[in-house]
């Protein structure tokens, strides 16, 4: 989960030390608790209302701070087109996909990516299965950030 592994990277100063504060369990245990309890919240509101939107505005608001607390890698890594490439192209393809589908009108020959994952969505567990997967992901990424910039130092 995206909180969860947050948590567990180490947070260091700018000389490089440990900055104290909650141990690694207990950030793990809290990051994890508010996870669960979003993805439980999410799955009790039907999507595009205000409840899930606050939900995922608060989760989004701790996580972003939490993040910013951490050092970024430093300036000398440079990715390779190979490594940003590919997520370009798709995310590209993504945005182009929507945007054809805004000005062309959605039908269900050509059905956007919300109505394909609306028979999921509507389902409370669904909304919790896709909470629970959006988070793992965002917890790898980070996972990935958190790697490079630790090769790197």
């Amino acid at each position: 989960m995206t909180a969860t592994h947050l948590a567990t990277l180490p947070f260091r100063d700018a000389s490089g030390q440990h900055n104290g504060g909650m141990g690694a369990r207990a950030r793990t245990a809290s990051w994890a608790g508010i996870g669960l309890l979003a993805a439980g919240l999410l799955a009790r509101w039907p999507a595009l209302t205000v409840g899930s939107s606050a939900v995922i505005a608060v989760v989004g608001g701790a996580v972003t701070v939490a993040g910013l607390r951490r050092p970024g890698p430093p300036r000398s890594i440079r990715l390779s087109p190979g490594q940003w490439l590919p997520w370009l192209a798709v995310g590209l393809a993504l945005a182009l996909w929507e945007l054809a589908l805004l000005l062309l009108g959605n039908n269900d020959a050509w059905p956007p990516l919300s109505r394909l994952a609306g028979p999921v969505t509507q389902a409370p567990v669904g909304r919790l299965v896709l909470t629970l997967v959006w988070l793992a992901c965002g917890g790898w990424l980070l996972r990935q950030c958190g790697r490079t910039s630790a090769t790197a130092q």
